[in-house]
């Protein structure tokens, strides 16, 4: 299951309401973490995994006070997240140096680094023995 996240505005915001709001909360089924939000701090924020929100609200209208859903969304871990988005660039990484490879092999291309390195070195061949026949110079 995924985790939720449900924010429930609370009627009279008073320091009493809040702490029994948030101990029944607490004590409801599949909550990991309670908090007051809000401005005013009207509005409990719920996280936890399969949590009943109709449930909760109930229990909180008939022993604290006016209770309202405000917002129910998906809770997205972001360790996954930013474990999926560092295979991605793990990948394309290579996927580039493959390419890169296969274009040049083992010589550096042409232009690096800021300056032009030309193409790569070629043997040269030195002859000392002037070749016999006509020498003009």
């Amino acid at each position: 299951m995924s985790k939720q996240k449900a924010v429930i505005r609370l009627g009279e915001p008073n320091t009493k309401n809040r702490s029994k709001a948030m101990q029944l909360a607490s004590k409801s089924v599949g909550v990991n973490s309670v908090a007051i939000t809000g401005e005013a701090k009207d509005r409990l924020e719920v996280v936890g995994e399969s949590i009943d929100i109709p449930c909760l609200i109930n229990r909180l209208r008939k022993k604290v006070c006016r209770a309202d859903i405000v917002v129910v969304e998906e809770v997205k871990d972001k360790k996954k997240e930013e474990e999926e988005k560092k295979k991605k660039e793990e990948e394309a990484k290579k996927k580039a140096e493959e390419e890169f490879k296969k274009l040049w092999g083992a010589y550096p291309p042409p232009y690096s680094g800021g300056y032009y390195r030309g193409l790569p070195p070629t043997p040269m061949f030195l002859c000392e023995e002037q070749p016999a026949g006509c020498h003009i110079m």
